[in-house]
């Protein structure tokens, strides 16, 4: 499954300030699962893909209130909610080869990301596959 839809950068915004966070183009932030009133809900991949990013000198930022916990799933599914400021072109390759060394062939892998497209528009991605169905998906992706 991928799905495509144009969103509005005010909601994205609005979550940043309540973390006391500004926008940066060329950053990724890593988004929360889910969120409370006074807590947010981050995926137990979170803090690998952070670190991940570090070691390639990509820059991303954590967005997480003070008090935060690790949702774990222990299913082969994994979510990855992001916000892309960069290029997806740049990213699609360490998506992939980061995926395609982590999970099994037939793990299910749910991506979410945002990403701005070619014209300036922000477009919320979303993608359920096996890695062979990631790996078409991307292919198709690189030209947003």
């Amino acid at each position: 499954m991928f799905k495509e839809e144009d969103i509005s950068f005010d909601e994205i915004e609005k979550i940043l300030k309540e973390r006391n966070l500004e926008f940066i183009e060329e950053e990724i932030y890593i988004m929360p699962e889910g969120s409370q009133e006074n807590s947010d809900i981050l995926n137990e991949y979170t803090p690998d893909i952070h670190k991940f990013l570090k070691l390639h000198d990509i820059k991303s930022i954590i967005v997480r209130k003070e008090n935060y916990s690790y949702l774990g799933l222990r299913d082969d599914s994994i979510i990855l909610p992001y916000i892309i400021g960069i290029p997806f072109s740049i990213i699609a390759n360490f998506l992939y080869d980061w995926i395609k060394n982590n999970f099994k062939d037939q793990s299910v892998i749910n991506l979410k990301f945002t990403s701005k497209k070619k014209n300036g528009k922000l477009v919320k991605i979303e993608f359920e596959g096996t890695k062979k169905e990631l790996k078409k998906a991307l292919k198709q992706l690189k030209d947003i």
